[in-house]
């Protein structure tokens, strides 16, 4: 038992020795954690979020472009026409708005097709569908010259988590199925946000 009682004193003035001679050391353990956390945000640019605005016309099948709003980052994201490129691995929010229009000046003797829409956020080479063939509901008729015409509209908000696997391009895509042969009288635009959760 003296033996015990003597090593445990023996050990514990080893340890108040070493603080006297190096009274630095307990500073530099407790902000380890601090530093690192310091250094990693000087070194990843800070919190990753980011926002553009989204606008496609003309062809039924398009990606939409990109036109950027604000970017938090720029050292793990960047911004171009046809996409967002992520370049950190993790958990990412996205939200947006997505609209779509679609203007028939065919006579349609019989009535109209409503054209359906569809829009998918494409990640890292995989797709997310937001909406899948929604019908698009006419909002006006109308005489336009000799023939009768019509706008479809639609109009949806859509949220969602993905793991983005690093680097990775942000883009998104809308297809028109209608009988409108036409393709200039397809448009839409809207909006996209997203920003970096977790790990």
């Amino acid at each position: 038992m003296k033996r015990i009682c003597l090593l445990f004193s023996v050990i514990i003035f080893l340890f108040e020795l070493n603080a006297q001679q190096n009274p630095q050391q307990k500073i530099v353990s407790n902000n380890n954690v601090a530093n690192r956390l310091q250094l990693s945000d000087s070194i990843t640019g800070g919190p990753i979020r980011f926002g553009v605005t989204m606008t496609g016309d003309f062809q039924a099948n398009k990606s939409l472009s990109f036109s950027q709003r604000y970017n938090t980052n720029t050292f793990m994201t960047t911004i171009a026409t046809d996409g967002i490129t992520i370049k950190k691995s993790g958990l990412y929010h996205f939200e947006g708005f997505i609209y779509a229009e679609a203007f028939d000046d065919a006579d349609k003797a019989n009535g109209w097709s409503n054209p359906v829409f569809t829009s998918i956020l494409k990640a890292g080479g995989h797709n997310y569908t937001v909406g899948f063939r929604e019908i698009m509901p006419g909002v006006e008729s109308y005489r336009q010259g000799q023939v009768d015409a019509r706008l479809f509209k639609f109009s949806k908000s859509f949220a969602m988590e993905i793991y983005v696997v690093a680097p990775s391009v942000i883009s998104f895509s809308r297809i028109f199925n209608s009988t409108i042969t036409n393709e200039s009288q397809f448009y839409s635009g809207g909006w996209l946000t997203g920003y970096y959760i977790s790990q």
